[in-house]
């Protein structure tokens, strides 16, 4: 039975991507570990260990089945500070469940999903946060979300987050050493000191919120909406960026009912492309929701392309999609640069005719080289999905910092206003339980279950 599995068991898992390889490699982790792989080695090996060098691969057999080779990790110099002894052999699926079943006769678990890491956790190796950072570095689609998971795993966010704690701590010692004494005239604590100190920590984690939310569109992917009037050539343009032919293509007015998505890494940055209905009133009430879905879409975009058709002259169309579109990062993008030249933009709100618009072709690729460098640029001056900030939080920890930040900005109101000591000393350690709960100081075994049900098997 896959489950989690307590202190003193023995864990396995195949730690290879499923299906055939060249390779295959089985982890087994706890006190038993080398025991009960020595007893399926068919070529002579001691129950124990020794002589066995750790980190070195050793040639062997199992079962007469296949060679293997052997590396020895001991704990607590290993992942997940037990003792470790990973499998390499074949890539075969078959041969892979062979070896796991007869490690499960042997009384070893099948662990559960994300139990190594979690096991790193438990045991000290990792923080909570580089453990989250393990499932991010898995899922990174992009050279950004790699690099910022990479510095989440190296401890950056840990580090962070200690600075501040550090520093209440310290308050808090002083502010309840004062309720101790606030029956004797002694001058236990320095008001203006405390003050700075809650100010600083304030500054701190409200700063630390701001960049995750400026950055954040860089975990998943930058959302990017494809908007225009009916027959603009949308779908032309996400089939160009994107290298095929995802949405369909026609001159009928109306085709794109539903959003059309498709991936695009470019420089590093990984794009989510929408393309959705042309916007324009309309009785048929497929298309209206059609239409609608595509102001739901733009609503939660973090770059909107208001592709313009530069062989038509500006309509009411145009101008009204430019009017409701929410203020935001927007490129106003004229396509069809290699027709005849129709469109003028003074009628168009300020928003556009103040930007130089892009001149594209989806047909024939021109000017599509430059759409893709002034994105760049506008996301970089923006920091929509920008690489630099290591700093990248999740929705549990987005959620605590903003917990901290509200229990330090009562206490900073609390300090200024000369309150009870004890509102003051409540108010810290509520912020400082949030900021424990981010790298696992203060956690519970529930919330442990929900971050790593979302590993895979062997992780």
């Amino acid at each position: 039975m896959i489950g989690y599995h307590g202190e003193g068991t023995t864990i396995l898992a195949v730690a290879s991507p499923p299906g055939r390889a060249p390779r295959g490699v089985l982890r087994v982790s706890g006190p038993d570990a080398w025991e009960v792989v020595a007893s399926l080695l068919d070529n002579p090996v001691q129950p124990s260990p020794r002589g066995y060098v750790s980190r070195n691969m050793y040639l062997g057999s199992i079962q007469n089945e296949a060679p293997v080779q052997i590396a020895w990790m001991p704990g607590p110099r290993s992942y997940t500070r037990e003792d470790v002894v990973e499998i390499h052999t074949y890539g075969s699926p078959v041969l892979l469940s062979l070896i796991s079943d007869a490690l499960q006769t042997r009384g070893v678990y099948l662990a559960g999903p994300g139990e190594f890491t979690r096991r790193a956790f438990l045991n000290g190796r990792i923080d909570l946060t580089q453990a989250e950072a393990v499932l991010s570095l898995i899922h990174a689609q992009d050279e950004s979300a790699h690099r910022q998971a990479h510095e989440h795993l190296r401890g950056a966010l840990h580090e962070r987050i200690l600075k501040h704690k550090e520093g209440l701590i310290h308050v808090c010692a002083f502010a309840e050493a004062a309720i101790d004494f606030s029956d004797q005239d002694i001058e236990v604590i320095d008001h203006d000191w405390v003050t700075a100190e809650i100010r600083s920590a304030h500054e701190d984690v409200t700063n630390l919120l701001h960049e995750s939310r400026e950055t954040a569109p860089a975990k998943e992917g930058v959302r990017t909406l494809i908007a225009g009037r009916p027959n603009v050539g949308k779908s032309s343009l996400l089939n160009r960026l994107i290298g095929r032919d995802a949405a369909i293509v026609s001159s009928i007015a109306g085709t794109t009912r539903d959003v059309v998505e498709g991936h695009l890494v470019h420089k590093g940055v990984q794009f989510i492309l929408r393309d959705t209905a042309g916007v324009r009133q309309t009785q048929d009430e497929l298309e209206s929701e059609g239409v609608q879905r595509t102001m739901d879409t733009a609503r939660s975009a973090d770059l909107i392309l208001f592709i313009m058709d530069a062989s038509q002259p500006v309509t009411g169309e145009d101008i009204q999609l430019a009017t409701d579109l929410p203020r935001g990062l927007i490129l106003p993008v004229i396509n069809k640069c290699d027709l005849a030249q129709k469109l003028r933009l003074d009628s168009l709100p300020s928003w556009v005719t103040n930007r130089e618009a892009i001149k594209v072709s989806a047909v024939t690729g021109e000017g599509m080289e430059t759409l893709m460098a002034e994105i760049v640029t506008a996301l970089e001056s923006s920091k929509i999905g920008a690489a630099s900030s290591a700093f990248i939080v999740n929705s549990r920890q987005r959620g605590c910092l903003m917990r901290a930040q509200e229990s330090l900005s009562r206490a900073l109101e609390s300090a200024g206003s000369g309150q009870s000591l004890e509102f003051l000393s409540l108010d810290l350690r509520d912020a400082l339980d949030q900021l424990g709960e981010i790298v696992g100081e203060v956690i519970t075994d529930d919330l442990l279950n929900v971050i790593f049900s979302e590993f895979c098997i062997g992780k």
